[in-house]
């Protein structure tokens, strides 16, 4: 949602969105924001430059070709860095939220691995 909307505004030629604003657009807390924005700036799915209200304050534009972006390119360099090396019973006790979250992922990326973030 985040990086979307920041490749759509991009897109339509909009002025870069400061993490305040993307927090206030998206309806995210503004941490969880600031966590996602980190994140998508280390993959470089976008960067970081100067905002149009105030030079010192950071905003956010996309770092490669919007239309390269898609739902699936995201959704691998997100597996790429993240891990799943972590103590969940998921055999047990958590087996069917695991399954719940597996199937989830595979539709996802079934379904619209092709779709461009500014197409969203």
């Amino acid at each position: 949602m985040i990086a979307s909307e920041i490749v759509q505004r991009f897109a339509d030629e909009k002025p870069p969105l400061t993490a305040d604003q993307v927090s206030v657009r998206c309806k995210v807390p503004g941490r969880l924001t600031n966590d996602i924005l980190d994140q998508l700036v280390e993959l470089k799915i976008i960067s970081v430059t100067p905002s149009d209200v105030d030079e010192r304050v950071p905003a956010f534009q996309p770092a490669i070709d919007i239309n390269v972006i898609t739902v699936g390119r995201l959704v691998s360099e997100l597996d790429k860095q993240g891990s799943e090396d972590f103590m969940i019973d998921i055999d047990g006790d958590f087996q069917e939220h695991w399954e719940a979250l597996m199937n989830t992922r595979e539709g996802l990326l079934n379904g619209n691995s092709t779709l461009l973030l500014k197409d969203l």
